[in-house]
């Protein structure tokens, strides 16, 4: 007998005479069978789910990153405003519904050198961009239609771009990358790709979890099991004797496990 049994019972035997009309019997009938399929269910499923592993995100490589970045055809409008979309996205690290929700407000137009980011959560934040970045943003502002939404980036038909749109834009160009560079055919390219690939280059330059996390806008303790799960083996051991080689000047960098997360 589960604790939902009796409920369940005397649900049964109160309402189906007044919504139903059914007789005492029928309703005596129908939270018997009921007890015994709740019972049944018991005894064969269990009472605590067991607990599945969050699947871990890959990312791209910097040749890999930068054959993505280079697929898109400069001397199209369409063209320039994907590289610009693809340079924002990699190099801000944005999630999908912060880039397609960028409006032209919220950027510099005068130096194209900062970003001002409404990010999950009701977080903002400015963020630096690289020169990269800007001139590939600079190109875009250029062409840019003047009419139109007034989001940054906007369709062929002058509407802001929506996600399923960046979607199929980027599978499209790392399809076409994939023809330069054969290991990205292995790959799901998608846009938490991007995201991933920005905390690996990040971790990479500065070894700091930490500063990964607000470039990121993400809570620092998700963003050190994130990067936890997507170093290498051969590469943790290094990882950790820099640590200790800055454990008198620099707080802990990353958990040693994810019991720590």
């Amino acid at each position: 007998m589960t604790a939902l049994a009796p409920h369940l019972t005397t649900f049964l035997r109160e309402h189906l005479p007044q919504e139903r009309r059914a007789s005492p019997h029928t309703c005596e009938a129908y939270a018997y069978s009921f007890q015994l399929l709740l019972c049944f269910a018991a005894s064969r499923l269990k009472t605590t789910p067991s607990r599945i592993e969050e699947a871990l995100v890959s990312h791209l490589s910097r040749d890999e990153m930068q054959a993505l970045l280079d697929a898109p055809n400069p001397r199209q409008v369409s063209g320039i405003r994907d590289r610009a979309m693809l340079h924002l996205a990699f190099a801000a690290g944005l999630r999908v519904s912060e880039l397609v929700s960028i409006r032209l407000d919220q950027i510099d137009r005068q130096t194209v050198t900062s970003i001002h980011i409404m990010g999950k959560g009701r977080r903002e934040g400015v963020l630096p961009l690289w020169k990269e970045t800007t001139a590939a943003l600079t190109a875009w502002l250029a062409v840019r239609p003047a009419s139109g939404d007034t989001e940054l980036f906007l369709n062929a038909v002058g509407r802001a771009m929506t996600r399923a749109g960046f979607e199929y834009i980027l599978a499209k160009h790392a399809a076409t990358a994939a023809q330069k560079l054969p290991s990205l055919a292995d790959k799901r390219v998608t846009p938490h790709v991007l995201r991933h690939t920005c905390a690996m280059h990040t971790l990479k330059a500065t070894r700091d979890a930490r500063k990964v996390s607000l470039w990121l806008g993400t809570p620092a303790c998700k963003a050190r099991k994130s990067i936890c799960g997507l170093i290498q083996p051969k590469n943790w051991r290094r990882l950790q004797r820099w640590r200790r080689r800055r454990s008198s000047r620099v707080a802990l960098l990353l958990p040693t496990s994810y019991s720590r997360c």
